[in-house]
């Protein structure tokens, strides 16, 4: 199952951080053969940002004040190339509970750290768009019956009047209207139609 296994596992050593064993996923992840790592540590090919977490976090395992090691990490590959992993490991004792040796399960998340930081971009540009042409949105819960955005409204009113806000769902899909209740403008209650965010 080590050998075969579509995600990379690896075996090292548990204070040194060096390379035991490492399965065909784990090579093809970090781009280097199984023998280039049984000559690192697991530690030369993690992020320089990440060593002395994953250092303290190991010293935290072998102690037993952590019962699994269990993070999000980066790996620098032998090209360069940085990428994202989610990696779990707990240690391997003797019956007397001394430390043999740390077992490892990598996991690619690559794919879902890329879209995360699309969507962030996304949402700065919308939010950098709404900002220019001193707009504002509004998202409505209609589970919690609650708002949230409202940031050019808050030019018009103040947070408490905002508040006293009643919405009720407008006729047409895909809209929401508020009737203004208690606000020192419009001058008497209207509603407005506004676009729901999906």
């Amino acid at each position: 199952m080590f050998d075969v296994s579509s995600v990379g596992k690896i075996e090292t050593e548990c204070e040194t951080g060096r390379f035991l064993r490492a399965n065909a996923a784990m090579c093809k992840f970090v781009g280097y053969s199984e023998e280039e790592l049984l000559a690192t540590t697991a530690f030369d090919i993690t992020h320089p940002d990440e060593r002395e977490r994953d250092r303290a976090l190991i010293r935290r395992l072998l102690v037993g004040e952590l019962p699994v090691f269990d993070v999000e990490k980066r790996y620098i590959r032998k090209d360069g190339n940085v990428v994202w992993a989610r990696v779990t490991a707990n240690v391997i004792r003797d019956q007397s509970g001394r430390p043999l040796r740390s077992m490892a399960v990598i996991v690619d998340i690559g794919a879902r750290k890329q879209a995360e930081e699309e969507l962030r971009a996304s949402k700065d540009r919308l939010q950098l768009a709404f900002d220019a042409t001193q707009l504002g949105w509004w998202h409505y819960d209609p589970l919690r019956h609650g708002t949230q955005g409202m940031r050019a409204l808050t030019r018009f009113s103040t947070l408490p009047q905002i508040g006293r806000l009643r919405s009720r769902r407008s006729g047409r899909s895909g809209c929401i209207r508020t009737t203004w209740k208690g606000l020192p403008r419009p001058s008497r209650r209207r509603s407005i139609p506004l676009i729901r965010s999906p």
